[in-house]
């Protein structure tokens, strides 16, 4: 439950969506190191609730992808990113309320690493490097909603292993920025320690 975004709050979202007229809601995501979407997908009790509530499953991993330029870009000049974000009509973006070893939290900054290319990843996941390289992702992506979990949070140094925090939470913006300034704030941090907001801030986003 404290690692990945919970199938309930999933399905939830698909429901709420369809009941406003969506014709289509689709979820996807590409996994940890050397997992396949689609088998994750089978084992993380998403696969039930996704087809339960009318949603569609993308392997992002499999998924057609291009490239674009990342302008005034720190670490990447351009990134390999899944085509169909060029085709959807609403992106949301609907992150774990964790903390990180290497940035500190993982919200909605640290969430859009899950679009981008496994090999795209290895270049540039270590300490300041990640912060910057999430920066320059969250240049050309921009979530139209972002809606953190923070049902069950997590604690500790890793992004997948930790201590199950109940915090009953759901915090949402239009802004990820604004959302992750309060996620950081419900985790007892001061925002300003957290590099991407710094940068996020500075450059205005």
């Amino acid at each position: 439950v404290p690692t990945n975004t919970h199938p309930d709050v999933m399905g939830a979202l698909i429901r709420y969506l369809r009941e406003e007229g969506a014709s289509k809601v689709m979820v996807g995501d590409i996994p940890i190191w050397g997992l396949r979407s689609r088998v994750v997908y089978e084992r993380c009790g998403v696969k039930e609730v996704i087809e339960r509530e009318g949603g569609q499953w993308v392997s992002l991993d499999e998924e057609k992808r291009i490239k674009k330029k990342i302008p005034g870009g720190r670490i990447y000049d351009s990134l390999s990113l899944p085509k169909i974000l060029d085709e959807i009509d609403l992106l949301i973006n609907v992150p774990k309320l964790k903390i990180n070893m290497m940035a500190l939290v993982t919200l909605c900054i640290k969430n859009l690493s899950g679009l981008i290319s496994f090999r795209d990843r290895k270049r540039f996941h270590r300490g300041f490097d990640l912060s910057y390289g999430l920066i320059d992702i969250a240049k050309v992506v921009r979530p139209h909603l972002n809606i953190i979990d923070g049902i069950f949070a997590m604690e500790g140094m890793s992004s997948h292993v930790g201590t199950v925090r109940p915090i009953g939470a759901l915090i949402g913006s239009l802004n990820m920025v604004a959302a992750d300034i309060v996620g950081t704030q419900v985790m007892g941090f001061n925002p300003m320690e957290i590099v991407t907001t710094q940068l996020a801030l500075k450059d205005k986003l």
